[in-house]
């Protein structure tokens, strides 16, 4: 799976959602225009003339100025409509979750099912190159199933029911959960949030209806009966353009659970863990229904159908399980496994003890020593693998997540100690610098980070730097709970502990991005303005700044870096060729290269996707990766909103299957 090419179709899926968007207004409009030429009687023979004795003519149907209201005003409001959902959704994932009933689920919990949840939930993040979301719990809901939320993957969250953690297996909790990071890296989580603005936009006019056919109802004056009639046609336009919405959902939605479920499977090399999955829904008496009046609005984004059956299925936004199942397990014949109500939900049998050593297993001082990282890439694999990862990437962030000392892999999952575990990311080795860096930690951190930070002293010396970065990711569940005034103050200490040597490495640049990226959304008030860049040509200064830079980490062969520069735009597609040139020492600026970074993140998508393939290849070339290339590349992944997966460094010799067998956990 290519994920330029996933991403090109997920842009044609946002213009065939213009496209229906404008269909549903125009057919909205139109019912009202039929609404207003009733009321106003411009329909009638007599509509015209006024002379009841007059020859009756043929009745005019056309009134191009009521037409144009009624589709001004059906405008305004969806705009409107749409305009308040958008101002709701603007928190993201987390909205959504919330509006549902979910309830955040804390990155430290020690509950066994939300711990197994959670080890699933990291295992595919880190796979995937994504940030670790925030996962939320339905725990009102008895049903199965599972959504992902957000505009992007730095601002997304995993929502699962109480019935999908308590009746799955962990082999099909890790298919649902490999399932909607498929969503997350297809990009559909964005047209999700623009399907609820739409709808909302379209069933505002019905709503709208209703309070005008209840103020009728209620009052007893001469315009009660307009009123009435008034609210009822406008009801009933609204519901008829819901009804529309309805169609849009189901026509965008189905095919995109078909690859979402095939992803899946090349995610976990498992069909049975998401056919195992889609079986117990069928067999459960809860099924997946969601039982919330929010349900309706977010149906598109469930795992499975979250409504009631109506009119046999045809309007639901997701293919019938039966379907779903065969095209997994071509065997199934029909028949769902019954699940009890007793089975489902008995008592608890771990308690917080067992399950810390539960979560404990396989820690060791030899983690360090694992490769966490896929195999050595050509440039064909590195495509297929980008925002497409393969069971091998599951395995490797597997083995690193159980290799983990439980200490390490506790202090990620705290507010508090996570910031701690930051800072040490970003302690210089230079003893003067050093001391800097903790008089700053010790004037304006707070007591229980600092805390934290002696407590993490033992393990810095085991932290290699190419773990730097999963750790990183691991983290971010915690940061985004802290507060503004938390946040705030970790970024300023960010700043310090990078600025303190007065240089910045590509690490240091990696970081920034990385927690920029992944916090602006949650602690930012708006987004920084800076001009769109609509083409190539546009950003082709920008553009050849950063590609140069990822040229000069990249270990070739020696030779002319301009010549190597056009052996890689020679096998992409004009006009990069004309557009790129080497730009000297770049490496040696990293201010000027953050600030060609930052220009690109304000470029459109076709150009970002540019950028990504020409990156690529350059850090490919030479068949291996070394950690100043992941370094970077992630950083430049960071910024233009691509997920990584994870690389192994060619300088690291040891091979996946060292280091012991992997614990289940």
């Amino acid at each position: 799976m290519d994920f330029f090419s996933t991403q090109q179709r997920a842009r044609k899926r946002t213009g065939l959602l213009l496209t229906y968007m404008v269909l549903a207004v125009l057919g909205t409009a139109c019912g009202l225009y039929v609404v207003l030429a009733l009321i106003l009687g411009l329909a009638s023979p007599h509509g015209r003339n006024g002379y009841a004795d007059a020859p009756a003519p043929v009745p005019d149907y056309w009134h191009p100025d009521i037409f144009i209201l009624a589709t001004v005003a059906v405008c305004v409001l969806v705009v409107c409509g749409m305009l308040y959902k958008y101002f709701l959704l603007r928190k993201g994932g987390a909205y959504v979750a919330e509006s549902l009933g979910g309830r955040l689920v804390p990155p430290n919990s020690m509950d066994p099912d939300e711990r197994r949840l959670l080890n699933v939930v990291e295992e595919m993040a880190l796979a995937s190159g994504v940030p670790v979301p925030p996962v939320y719990l339905l725990e009102h809901q008895r049903s199965i199933n599972a959504f992902a939320a957000g505009y992007a993957a730095e601002d997304a969250v995993i929502g699962v029911s109480l019935g999908t953690v308590k009746a799955l297996s962990r082999e099909e909790l890790q298919g649902v959960i490999a399932h909607e990071f498929s969503h997350i890296l297809n990009g559909d989580m964005r047209m999700n949030i623009r399907l609820i603005g739409l709808l909302s936009g379209i069933l505002l006019i019905g709503l709208l209806g209703r309070g005008v056919l209840e103020l009728g109802a209620r009052s007893r004056g001469k315009g009660a009966a307009a009123a009435a009639v008034t609210g009822l046609a406008l009801m009933i336009v609204g519901y008829a353009g819901f009804f529309f919405g309805r169609l849009i959902k189901m026509a965008i939605s189905r095919q995109r659970e078909y690859l979402a479920d095939a992803s899946a499977v090349q995610f976990t090399r498992n069909p049975g863990g998401i056919a195992g999955a889609l079986k117990k829904i069928g067999g459960w008496q809860h099924h997946a229904v969601i039982r919330h009046p929010k349900a309706e609005e977010a149906s598109h984004m469930f795992f499975a159908s979250g409504l009631r059956r109506s009119l046999g299925g045809l309007l639901s936004t997701h293919p019938p399980l039966s379907r779903r199942i065969l095209a997994l397990d071509p065997s199934f014949n029909g028949t769902f496994p019954v699940l009890r109500e007793e089975d489902v939900f008995r008592p608890p049998e771990e308690t917080k003890e067992t399950a810390e050593k539960t979560a404990d297993a396989g820690a060791g001082p030899d983690f360090l020593r694992r490769a966490i990282m896929m195999t050595a890439l050509t440039w064909d694999d590195a495509m297929r693998q980008m925002g497409a990862p393969l069971y091998e990437h599951v395995r490797h962030a597997t083995d690193l997540l159980d290799a983990m000392p439980a200490a390490v892999r506790d202090m990620c999952r705290e507010p508090s100690s996570a910031r701690a575990v930051v800072y040490h990311l970003l302690l210089n080795r230079d003893e003067e610098v050093l001391r800097a860096q903790l008089q700053r930690l010790d004037d304006y951190a707070e007591a229980s980070v600092l805390e934290d930070l002696h407590r993490f002293m033992p393990f810095r010396s085991m932290i290699k730097d190419e773990y730097r970065l999963p750790l990183l990711d691991l983290c971010m569940p915690a940061l985004k709970s802290l507060s503004v005034r938390q946040a705030k103050l970790f970024l300023s200490n960010i700043q310090y502990l990078t600025d303190a040597d007065n240089r910045r490495t590509l690490f240091e640049l990696a970081l920034q991005h990385v927690l920029r990226n992944a916090l602006r959304r949650h602690f930012e008030d708006a987004r920084p303005s800076r001009p769109i860049l609509h083409s190539l040509q546009e950003a082709g200064e920008a553009c050849s700044r950063v590609l140069s830079a990822a040229m000069d980490t990249a270990s070739g062969e020696g030779g002319d870096p301009a010549d190597q520069l056009k052996a890689v735009t020679d096998r992409l597609p004009p006009p990069a060729g004309k557009v790129f040139h080497y730009i000297p020492s770049t490496l040696d600026d990293v201010d000027a290269l953050d600030a060609a970074l930052e220009q690109l993140r304000g470029a459109i998508d076709p150009v970002k996707d540019m950028m990504m393939r020409a990156c690529l290849l350059a850090v490919t070339r030479d068949g291996r990766i070394e950690r100043t290339e992941i370094e970077l590349f992630r950083c430049i992944a960071a910024v233009l909103d691509r997920p990584v997966p994870l690389v192994k460094t060619g300088d690291d010799d040891v091979s996946p299957d060292q280091g012991g067998e992997t614990q289940t956990r």
